[in-house]
């Protein structure tokens, strides 16, 4: 009788062996197609790895090749709207404003011996005050936000500030800025697109020619009544605008190595705005917004920065 045949058993277990080599296999492809995915994920063009940008933050793009870290450019600050203005009117004589959230007054103020003392007027019904004029004929005028209503307003005095009357007629005639629409600017002739996104302050010389400071450090002028502009000059450190007997000027401040405030000049070219070199350095410590600059008609230009006040007869080559 033939004995029985034997079972393989060892072919079992190497066909097990085969199957558990090509699962083992499998899971490393696997394990290693997740860890790459979520590597993806996390690094992309234009980010920094290991970070991600939340939604609509502004993120600064790497230095492009062959710049270095150090020569990358920097975030620019926007300039604030200017919290104070000022009139001049001859060298010793002006009128400034310390311009206030409305519905409050603004407060104004007056001098005749240069600055040395200044005497307080009587409140007008208007606040957040961009623009002040004044003359040796007892005439002053402001232009802001009413107190009722935070509107658009135009307050005049005959009397050396002692009453004030509302002039809607004024008003409509004048170059002025709203600040609800700031992308906009108020000409005599109606309203207009504003240049730039944000206006901060309109130095005027006449109904048909305007400045505008733009909250990027930049100077759009116009001579049509701003319905076109001439091309932009930028102003590093620009923190008020003014007109001079030949230029704009604009007060910058900390620039050049200067701790306090100059003025720069720019000139009406055909082809835009010639830019005048700073001048004498005038020393203040100037927060956002405290900066003011205006011109009487006999040349002289005030300057109010920080807590300097300053004088000049040159354009601020010098300092009175």
């Amino acid at each position: 009788m033939a004995a029985p045949r034997r079972s393989r058993p060892h072919r079992g277990r190497a066909a097990w062996s085969v199957v558990g080599v090509t699962l083992l296999a499998i899971f490393v492809m696997a394990l290693s197609y997740v860890a790459l995915m979520q590597h993806g994920s996390v690094v992309s063009a234009g980010s920094t790895p290991g970070t991600t940008a939340a939604p609509g933050a502004d993120v600064t793009a790497p230095p492009t090749e062959g710049q270095s870290p150090e020569s990358a450019p920097a975030a620019v600050t926007p300039v604030a709207v200017p919290n104070r203005v000022i009139a001049a009117i001859d060298v010793d004589s002006a009128v400034r404003v310390v311009a206030t959230e409305c519905p409050t007054p603004s407060t104004i103020e007056t001098t005749g011996d240069a600055g040395a003392t200044w005497r307080p007027l009587e409140a007008a019904a208007v606040a957040s005050v961009q623009r002040v004029s004044a003359d040796a004929d007892a005439f002053v005028s402001l232009l802001g936000l009413a107190t009722e209503g935070c509107a658009p307003d135009y307050e005049q005095s005959f009397v050396g500030g002692e009453a004030w009357e509302t002039a809607p007629d004024e008003l409509a005639a004048s170059w002025f800025i709203d600040p609800a629409n700031r992308a906009g600017v108020h000409s005599p002739t109606g309203d207009r697109q504003a240049p730039c996104a944000v206006v901060v302050q309109v130095a005027v010389i006449d109904e048909n020619s305007a400045a505008v400071l733009c909250d990027d450090a930049s100077v759009h002028a116009t001579t049509d009544a701003g319905n076109t502009w001439m091309p932009p000059a930028p102003v590093p450190g620009a923190a008020a605008i003014g007109v001079g007997a030949d230029a704009y000027r604009v007060a910058v401040v900390n620039q050049n190595g200067c701790a306090g405030a100059q003025l720069v000049g720019l000139g009406v070219a055909p082809g835009g705005l010639a830019p005048i070199a700073a001048g004498a350095c005038l020393p203040a410590t100037v927060a956002p917004g405290e900066a003011a600059v205006a011109s009487a008609a006999d040349g002289t230009t005030w300057l109010w920065a920080g807590d300097a006040l300053g004088r000049t007869q040159d354009g601020g080559a010098t300092w009175l």
